[in-house]
């Protein structure tokens, strides 16, 4: 007297799921290339991958450095943000540090 496991209504199910990525906040806006790259790197030593985007829009070639202060845009993942922030020592409200 076994259990019947419907084995194809398994299948089809596990199939139609949507595979889900990961929703990316922004937690701050790093000063330059160099304090986001330390941002990211102190998440990383912690376990929470980071992402940081260049905004500028006049630096063009991928690797030139840009210009502008306060271009560089760090995320993380959603469920990892107040942890980050934590971190940084950045509000909670994701608002980067500015000197006063």
């Amino acid at each position: 007297m076994g259990v019947e496991i419907n084995t194809k209504a398994l299948a089809s199910r596990n199939m139609t799921r949507k595979k889900t990525t990961p929703r990316l906040v922004k937690i701050g806006v790093a000063r330059n290339e160099m304090e986001a790259a330390m941002w990211r790197d102190a998440l990383e030593q912690d376990g929470i991958a980071a992402f940081v985007r260049n905004v500028d829009t006049l630096s063009i070639a991928q690797y030139s450095a840009s210009m502008l202060p306060y271009s560089f845009e760090v995320y993380v993942r959603a469920a990892d943000a107040r942890r980050a922030r934590w971190i940084l020592g950045l509000r909670s409200s994701g608002e980067e540090r500015r000197d006063e």
